[in-house]
């Protein structure tokens, strides 16, 4: 059977498509996630239903033996999908979180991290964290850092957010401007598709401080640290994760 110049475009096209499909599944991961686990499935099996289709007219068997290809050959290309997202994937993904602190930091209003020089009075920590998230769908979550004194007062810190509303000139701003094209640094809210894992430097301005009381005076007085998730539509804690020190 001879390929004709319409069976070609159309195998190209197909191709394409197949191509366009799967670039938009590696490359919206946070999107997709956010989608039932049906609509997942039948995304990724669209882009190998048009890879065969792109392969159809270049086969000969395909096209003399159609039903047979896609009992043999299609039907189980597109079964796997559905296996990993019905039964894998669920078996997999129980919930919740993993919050591990890599490293710890903090820049005072006399040093540089050697991206910014800190001008303002506050010190602001930067402890490099590893995320990773075990839900079955995509989840935005704010981070932050809640410092329990010796003398029992509590203080909340939210890390630096990526949009602040308002045309507001306070330090988290300045802070937000300086640091939100660095790829290093992960400014709330955090977005986590299923599976996904993420690291980065979380920013928290120590906004509190006593006059007169230095950051590392107040770090000496610190009881049992915690770095929190939380969901960042309603506030709910999701996880936490105590630190040995700051």
């Amino acid at each position: 059977m001879k390929t004709s110049l319409q069976q070609i475009i159309a195998s190209i096209f197909a191709g394409l498509i197949s191509v366009v499909v799967f670039l938009f599944l590696i490359n919206n991961q946070g999107l997709i996630g956010e989608k039932p686990l049906l609509y997942r499935a039948l995304l990724i099996d669209s882009s190998v239903f048009f890879a065969l289709v792109a392969l159809f007219p270049t086969i000969k068997f395909f096209a003399k033996k159609p039903t047979k290809v896609f009992l043999l050959v299609c039907l189980p290309a597109l079964l796997p999908a559905f296996l990993f997202y019905f039964v894998i994937f669920p078996a997999r993904t129980g919930g919740g979180f993993e919050l591990t602190r890599v490293d710890s930091a903090f820049i005072s209003d006399r040093s540089s991290n050697g991206i910014i020089e800190i001008g303002f009075q506050y010190p602001i920590y930067t402890p490099k964290i590893s995320l990773k998230s075990h839900e079955r769908f995509s989840k935005n979550v704010s981070l932050f850092l809640r410092i329990t004194q010796n003398n029992g007062e509590k203080s909340l810190f939210r890390g630096v957010r990526s949009v602040i509303p308002g045309a507001s000139l306070s330090v988290e701003s300045s802070v937000q401007r300086m640091l939100s094209e660095n790829p290093d640094y992960l400014l709330n809210p955090v977005q986590l598709a299923p599976g996904q894992e993420i690291s980065g430097r979380v920013v928290f301005i120590i906004s509190n401080q006593q006059e007169g009381v230095t950051f590392e005076e107040i770090i000496n007085g610190v009881n049992s640290p915690v770095l929190e998730i939380r969901d960042s539509g309603n506030g709910v804690l999701l996880l936490e994760s105590a630190l040995a020190n700051i």
